[in-house]
Protein backbone atom coordinates (compact mmCIF):
# COMPACT_ATOMS: atom_id res chain seq x y z
CA UNK A 1 0.00 0.00 0.00
CA UNK A 2 1.54 3.34 -1.10
CA UNK A 3 1.22 5.83 1.75
CA UNK A 4 0.40 8.74 -0.57
CA UNK A 5 -2.82 6.45 -1.29
CA UNK A 6 -3.59 6.27 2.43
CA UNK A 7 -3.15 9.96 2.64
CA UNK A 8 -5.46 11.05 -0.38
CA UNK A 9 -8.31 8.86 1.24
CA UNK A 10 -7.90 10.56 4.76
CA UNK A 11 -8.14 13.74 3.14
CA UNK A 12 -11.14 12.69 0.71
CA UNK A 13 -12.72 11.60 3.76
CA UNK A 14 -12.48 14.13 5.17
CA UNK A 15 -13.75 16.54 2.97
CA UNK A 16 -16.61 14.07 2.51
CA UNK A 17 -17.73 12.44 5.31
CA UNK A 18 -21.56 12.04 5.00
CA UNK A 19 -20.59 9.38 1.84
CA UNK A 20 -18.10 7.58 3.75
CA UNK A 21 -18.98 7.61 7.37
CA UNK A 22 -18.84 3.74 8.65
CA UNK A 23 -17.79 2.74 5.03
CA UNK A 24 -15.15 -0.39 4.98
CA UNK A 25 -12.66 0.90 2.06
CA UNK A 26 -9.71 -1.07 1.18
CA UNK A 27 -6.99 0.46 -0.09
CA UNK A 28 -3.96 -1.20 -2.14
CA UNK A 29 -3.37 -2.89 -5.04
CA UNK A 30 -5.74 -5.18 -7.08
CA UNK A 31 -3.39 -7.89 -7.87
CA UNK A 32 -1.70 -10.23 -4.95
CA UNK A 33 1.78 -11.55 -5.12
CA UNK A 34 3.22 -14.71 -4.05
CA UNK A 35 6.79 -14.45 -1.88
CA UNK A 36 8.77 -15.61 -4.86
CA UNK A 37 7.27 -12.35 -6.86
CA UNK A 38 7.68 -9.93 -3.86
CA UNK A 39 11.62 -10.84 -3.40
CA UNK A 40 11.63 -10.56 -7.64
CA UNK A 41 10.46 -7.28 -7.61
CA UNK A 42 12.44 -6.07 -4.67
CA UNK A 43 15.51 -7.74 -5.93
CA UNK A 44 14.78 -5.79 -9.40
CA UNK A 45 14.08 -2.32 -7.83
CA UNK A 46 17.27 -2.61 -5.07
CA UNK A 47 19.79 -4.33 -7.69
CA UNK A 48 20.59 -6.89 -5.25
CA UNK A 49 18.85 -10.72 -4.60
CA UNK A 50 16.59 -11.39 -2.10
CA UNK A 51 15.75 -14.01 -0.59
CA UNK A 52 12.32 -14.43 0.23
CA UNK A 53 12.43 -16.50 3.52
CA UNK A 54 9.35 -18.77 3.57
CA UNK A 55 6.34 -18.04 5.71
CA UNK A 56 6.00 -20.83 8.07
CA UNK A 57 6.35 -21.13 12.23
CA UNK A 58 9.58 -21.15 12.50
CA UNK A 59 10.46 -18.22 10.06
CA UNK A 60 7.58 -16.25 11.74
CA UNK A 61 9.19 -17.55 15.50
CA UNK A 62 12.24 -15.49 14.01
CA UNK A 63 10.54 -12.97 12.98
CA UNK A 64 8.63 -12.06 16.07
CA UNK A 65 11.69 -12.74 18.33
CA UNK A 66 13.88 -10.25 15.84
CA UNK A 67 11.24 -7.25 16.29
CA UNK A 68 10.31 -7.86 19.72
CA UNK A 69 13.74 -7.27 20.76
CA UNK A 70 15.27 -4.83 18.35
CA UNK A 71 12.13 -2.81 19.05
CA UNK A 72 9.00 -3.57 21.09
CA UNK A 73 7.66 -7.35 22.49
CA UNK A 74 4.13 -5.95 21.52
CA UNK A 75 5.30 -4.93 18.03
CA UNK A 76 6.62 -8.41 17.50
CA UNK A 77 3.63 -10.13 18.29
CA UNK A 78 1.88 -7.85 16.14
CA UNK A 79 3.55 -8.21 13.18
CA UNK A 80 3.63 -12.48 13.36
CA UNK A 81 -0.22 -12.26 13.52
CA UNK A 82 -0.42 -10.00 10.56
CA UNK A 83 2.15 -11.96 8.39
CA UNK A 84 0.20 -15.16 9.61
CA UNK A 85 -3.13 -13.54 8.31
CA UNK A 86 -1.65 -12.47 5.14
CA UNK A 87 -0.48 -15.77 4.23
CA UNK A 88 -4.74 -16.94 5.28
CA UNK A 89 -6.27 -14.56 3.40
CA UNK A 90 -3.88 -13.37 0.70
CA UNK A 91 -5.57 -10.10 0.93
CA UNK A 92 -6.74 -9.65 -2.48
CA UNK A 93 -9.97 -7.64 -3.35
CA UNK A 94 -13.14 -7.67 -5.13
CA UNK A 95 -14.00 -6.04 -7.95
CA UNK A 96 -16.57 -4.09 -6.05
CA UNK A 97 -13.80 -3.07 -3.38
CA UNK A 98 -11.42 -1.61 -6.02
CA UNK A 99 -14.36 0.20 -7.76
CA UNK A 100 -15.15 1.79 -4.34
CA UNK A 101 -11.34 2.48 -3.40
CA UNK A 102 -11.11 4.07 -6.87
CA UNK A 103 -14.10 6.11 -6.13
CA UNK A 104 -12.92 7.15 -3.09
CA UNK A 105 -8.93 7.70 -4.19
CA UNK A 106 -10.45 9.65 -7.35
CA UNK A 107 -7.75 8.21 -9.28
CA UNK A 108 -6.73 3.93 -9.88
CA UNK A 109 -4.54 3.15 -6.32
CA UNK A 110 -0.55 2.92 -7.43
CA UNK A 111 0.41 -0.75 -8.32
CA UNK A 112 2.62 -2.57 -5.75
CA UNK A 113 5.03 -2.72 -8.86
CA UNK A 114 5.47 1.43 -8.34
CA UNK A 115 5.68 1.43 -4.76
CA UNK A 116 8.30 -1.23 -4.86
CA UNK A 117 10.26 0.54 -6.88
CA UNK A 118 9.80 4.01 -5.61
CA UNK A 119 10.21 3.10 -2.05
CA UNK A 120 13.42 1.32 -3.64
CA UNK A 121 14.73 4.23 -5.22
CA UNK A 122 14.43 6.46 -1.54
CA UNK A 123 15.75 3.68 0.12
CA UNK A 124 19.08 3.62 -2.78
CA UNK A 125 19.30 7.62 -2.31
CA UNK A 126 19.58 7.46 0.84
CA UNK A 127 22.34 5.14 1.42
CA UNK A 128 24.49 6.67 -1.51
CA UNK A 129 24.37 9.81 0.88
CA UNK A 130 24.77 8.28 4.03
CA UNK A 131 28.20 6.79 2.15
Amino acid sequence: VDVEDIALAVVRVAEGPEKWSGKKVMIGSKETFTDVEVGKLWSEALGKKITVAPNNAENLERLEKHISSAMRPEWGRDVRMMYELFEKLKFGMSEEEYKTQTELLGKEASSYEDFVKKTAAEWNKEAGSAS
